[in-house]
């Protein structure tokens, strides 16, 4: 790690300044927080893509999700579609009646000459351009196993998943000021 580069000390375990502690920056209010990772945990056919449309779609709006009446800032998401071809997203998309100018889509689509998104060095640097240029608040992986099965890593080792999370979070959510919602299956294996 590069700490003093980056005119900040390593960090270490100890006691904090509550007062120094900076105030949580909901993109969407209740759900999703500037440079944080959350989980979407659920079974097949639970309603996971369809919640995040929803939130992909009040966010642009500004508006509350859910129960939520808190209006915020309107914006835009990136949705990666990491396992299976871009028709998983279509029905969702189509639902909401989202455009691209709520949300960007990765995902595959022999058609159009793409394929998915894989958590690997090329694919992080990827994300990390993309969200350089400033317009995206928030992203959506769908799915955990599909971003880390197209990579070396391993989706069910607990610790390579933290690892990997951790400099997601560090490199990338917390210095372009993006949330980052992984939706998870059950019974992924």
């Amino acid at each position: 790690r590069h700490y003093a580069l980056q005119g900040r000390p390593k960090p270490v375990v100890g006691a904090i300044d509550m007062d120094k502690v900076t105030d949580l920056d909901y993109i969407v209010e209740g759900y999703l927080i500037r440079g944080e990772i959350h989980i979407l945990y659920g079974g097949k056919g639970t309603g996971k893509t369809t919640f995040c449309g929803g939130m992909i779609r009040a966010g642009h709006a500004g508006i509350g999700f859910l129960e939520q009446v808190t209006p915020k800032k309107k914006c835009k998401f990136l949705f990666i579609q990491a396992d299976g071809g871009a028709s998983r997203f279509k029905e969702v998309y189509r639902k909401f009646n989202l455009t691209k100018e709520q949300v960007e889509i990765w995902a595959a689509d022999a058609k159009q000459g793409t394929t998915n998104w894989a958590c690997d060095l090329r694919g992080i640097i990827k994300l990390k351009n993309r969200l350089a240029k400033g317009d995206i608040d928030g992203v959506i992986i769908d799915s955990v196993k599909g971003m880390m099965s197209s990579s070396a890593f391993q989706y069910t080792d607990n610790i390579v998943v933290d690892l990997i999370c951790k400099f997601l979070r560090e490199i990338i959510l917390e210095p372009y000021g993006v949330g980052l919602m992984l939706i998870s299956h059950y019974n992924a294996s």
